[in-house]
């Protein structure tokens, strides 16, 4: 975990939710709310390009299962993974 995600969630004033009782709980819900809008985006565009290469002889969701990636490709889903996790973060610790 980079230092600036450490340093969001060691962070000792937080948001104080307004219509839930226990004081993390907003942060929660905002966080499982975007993580579900993502997964549920990234499982729309899995299905479009798996039936895309099966219907180009690509080789669908068998091939996908063995690739494996360049250093290039690697270095981009750390950056966005990194960008989420930010993201999750700051709904996690985020200050009025």
């Amino acid at each position: 975990m980079n230092d600036d995600i450490h340093a969001l969630m060691s962070r000792a004033e937080r948001r104080k939710p307004g219509f839930i009782e226990n004081p993390n709980a907003d942060g929660l819900v905002a966080a499982v709310i975007r993580l579900t809008m993502e997964v549920s985006a990234l499982r729309d565009r899995l299905d479009i390009h798996e039936a895309l290469a099966e219907r180009h002889g690509f080789g669908g969701a068998d091939a996908i299962e063995k690739f494996e990636p360049d250093p290039a490709l690697t270095e981009r889903r750390m950056r966005r993974r990194e960008r989420l996790i930010a993201l999750v973060v700051r709904d996690l610790t985020a200050v009025e």
